[in-house]
């Protein structure tokens, strides 16, 4: 773990715990493994496939991360900072992320029956998901609204993102490579920050499906 840290940082060389990191691996997929699978049979065939789906897009995506370098705070500060220009210091390249990442779930929704601009009797279509019974497509995001709560939210992750110059992503990349800082600031301060933004969001939204309504735009 130690090894992979040094493209965590370009100006200075973190605080590192190779026992921190192994520690953080294996008590996260400790509870990855040791959750609930349910009880059906068909459950627990569903849930499997869901994890491995879930492992094999986090391998890749921890992956491409380590291999484009974008788990350096660097690369936010100089993408956000449009000073750069001025000094010819701007770097463009966090640009290639979000590139990537329209692309691939373009690609992935002609797959999917109702977003797909293929003929609606291609065999290409899916029935379902593979963690899903066919015809269920749950999972699939359909709200197009722009509300209150999606700015507030966006804005404060957004600020957030902007002064530590690191997200959920690189931050769990850093804690699995044993860097102290992310093990025992951030990824606590995520954890309470999460639970508190699901009480604001109850208390202003009323939370997924209550009764208070959120002011369109």
């Amino acid at each position: 773990w130690a090894s992979t840290t040094s493209i965590l940082r370009s100006s200075e060389t973190p605080n590192v715990s190779p026992l921190a990191g192994a520690l953080f691996v294996l008590s996260t997929t400790a509870v990855a493994l040791l959750s609930p699978t349910g009880t059906k049979s068909l459950a627990n065939i569903n849930d499997l496939r869901k994890k491995f789906g879930a492992w094999l897009s986090g391998g890749t995506f921890a992956l491409g991360l380590a291999i484009s370098g974008m788990t350096k705070n660097s690369k936010v500060h100089d993408f956000l900072c449009l000073s750069g220009f001025s000094h010819q210091s701007y770097d463009p390249t966090l640009m290639t992320v979000m590139g990537s990442g329209i692309l691939a779930s373009a690609l992935a929704y002609q797959l999917i029956p109702g977003f797909s601009s293929l003929s609606p009797k291609s065999k290409l279509l899916l029935k379902s998901p593979l963690s899903l019974p066919d015809g269920n497509f749950d999972g699939v995001p359909t709200n197009r609204t722009i509300d209150l709560q999606l700015l507030a939210g966006t804005t404060i992750f957004g600020l957030g993102w902007g002064i530590t110059g690191i997200c959920p992503g690189p931050a769990l990349y850093a804690a699995a490579a044993g860097v102290v800082d992310a093990i025992v600031a951030w990824i606590p301060a995520f954890c309470v920050g999460s639970y508190v933004g699901m009480g604001v969001k109850e208390a202003l939204f009323g939370g997924g499906g209550g009764t208070k309504k959120s002011k369109t735009i």
